[in-house]
């Protein structure tokens, strides 16, 4: 077991470095990965309109959806996936150091260990 003193220091020491809330963890990655270009606003924020009108966008133009893969939108779903996910894992273990620095709580040196390797 891990005494309470010692998930303290654990949380100050990861406090230092790690955002502990969601917004600013996510703004961390979000600085190093492709941003959301202005086509892919548009189809999130038009999704029942490109959905019903299958894409089209004028004549003699190609369908705003496109025909082959989109390897920018690919790249941009792959990294807000890992960040959240990786946002998913800080959040667990930050709450199992919070409970494991309550006076009367131990934490269960497996758990953080687990926690720290995912």
């Amino acid at each position: 077991d891990l005494s309470s003193e010692a998930c303290g220091k654990l949380l100050r020491s990861i406090a230092e470095t790690i955002p502990a809330d969601e917004m600013s963890f996510k703004r961390s990655f979000d600085a190093y990965s492709v941003p959301v270009n202005y086509k892919q606003r548009f189809l999130d924020s038009n999704a029942f309109l490109v959905y019903y009108s299958r894409g089209f966008d004028g004549a003699n133009r190609p369908a705003i959806e496109g025909e082959g893969e989109d390897v920018v939108n690919k790249l941009q779903t792959m990294q807000y996936g890992a960040r959240n996910e990786a946002w998913n894992s800080v959040d667990e273990l930050l709450s199992e150091l919070r409970f494991g620095s309550k006076g009367d709580a131990n934490s269960k040196r497996e758990d953080v260990v687990g926690l720290l390797e995912q």
